[in-house]
């Protein structure tokens, strides 16, 4: 048995616990035999790295420079007060595209590369899932869904968590925001028949995901709590725009459905129904293939790592991916400890405890046309 499926939950600057994960993996040489990799918001650019082929070492050096916030013109707030309003972000989230464009372009002389172009040149196949805000639905990006789609464009969108980054227009009136709006951790996407090693299994014995916080929570990234972030961001807006387009906002939408032409307030709805209602995502029982990474680690700071703290220095970063890397440990141990793999010291196979598994269920998926 080998792993072919690696699935990456998202998680903001939580991410780095992921990336430390991964080194244990590449240690144990599992990313030979990885063919496919998901993930979704920070999980999917770390999926779109694997993908790529690139050398764990090479990935850490990306996610410990990695700039995950842009830089605010402090001389400009009616300029960014006017975007935030007029385009729902307080980040274009060019920064974050210009960066993957790079990687791309140095990996394949092309920053607009598509899921086909990478597919052709034998890269392992990767599957990104961003919510569309109008419809409300999931929408599924790879090679077999969306072949001419420019992945660096998918990652970003999958990316702009809703009123951080501004949103990515979809070429037939789709509104693109993070996937984990609606499925924070797509794990049954290799439970699908094309990809089951037999017929006869419900699940698949040849994924391995990775999961921040603790077994059994909500896979959907919505909370109450994300209040506390929205308000931080009108933090150095100009009050004086703010009062204007509040003034100015259609307030009818509050009772009735907004239009498709959004307005901030119609976005606003569309964006909290949607986490709102998202269904809980599980994962079949039997599954045992899941590194759960504890997001309750104290760092150097004296702070547990939050989402949206996104001012992350190099010491912590470090100190995260450790944190993560130790997690793994504890997983690859305890199956080498029951005698569950039978090579466990020659990493041919490992399997995880039944203990680390829930249900899934795979509602409002749909894709969209290349």
């Amino acid at each position: 048995m080998v792993y072919k499926n690696l699935v990456f939950k998202g998680g903001g600057a939580k991410i780095f616990y992921s990336v430390g994960a991964l080194e244990e993996i590449a240690e144990r040489g599992i990313l030979n035999d990885v063919e496919r990799t998901a993930g979704v918001s920070a999980g999917a650019v770390l999926a779109l790295l694997v993908a790529m082929d690139m050398d764990i070492n090479e990935i850490k050096e990306f996610f410990l420079n990695f700039s995950l916030t842009e830089e605010l013109d402090r001389f400009d707030d009616i300029a960014e007060t006017e975007r935030f309003f007029n385009h729902y972000g307080r980040y274009t989230g060019e920064n974050l595209l210009s960066q993957l464009k790079a990687l791309l372009e140095a990996k394949y002389g092309n920053p607009d590369i598509t899921f086909q172009e990478m597919h052709d040149l034998g890269c392992k196949d990767v599957y990104i899932f961003v919510t569309d805000v109008i419809s409300q639905q999931l929408v599924q990006f790879s090679w077999l869904d969306t072949p001419n789609y420019s992945v660096a464009s998918v990652v970003r969108a999958s990316s702009s968590y809703p009123f951080y980054f501004v949103p990515v227009d979809g070429p037939n009136g789709e509104l693109f925001v993070d996937g984990g709006l609606l499925d924070n951790y797509p794990l049954w996407i290799f439970d699908k028949p094309e990809f089951l090693p037999r017929p006869d299994l419900k699940y698949n014995p040849e994924t391995l995901g990775i999961y921040l916080g603790k077994c059994g929570e909500s896979s959907t990234m919505w909370s109450h709590n994300d209040i506390k972030f929205m308000l931080k961001l009108f933090d150095g807006m100009n009050p004086g725009v703010i009062s204007e387009k509040v003034n100015d906002l259609d307030y009818s939408q509050l009772f009735y459905k907004p239009d498709a032409q959004l307005d901030f307030l119609g976005y606003m709805i569309q964006v909290i129904n949607a986490g709102k209602e998202a269904p809980p995502k599980y994962h079949h029982p039997n599954f045992e293939g899941e590194i759960s990474i504890s997001t309750d680690f104290v760092n150097s700071t004296g702070r547990q790592q939050s989402t949206f703290d996104l001012d992350v220095d190099w010491n912590v970063r470090m100190e995260l991916m450790g944190h993560g890397r130790n997690e793994a440990k504890k997983f690859f141990e305890a199956e080498c400890s029951t005698g569950k793999v039978e090579y466990c010291y020659q990493l041919d196979y490992t399997m995880f405890d039944q203990d680390n598994a829930v249900s899934y269920q795979t509602d409002g998926l749909i894709t969209v046309a290349a």
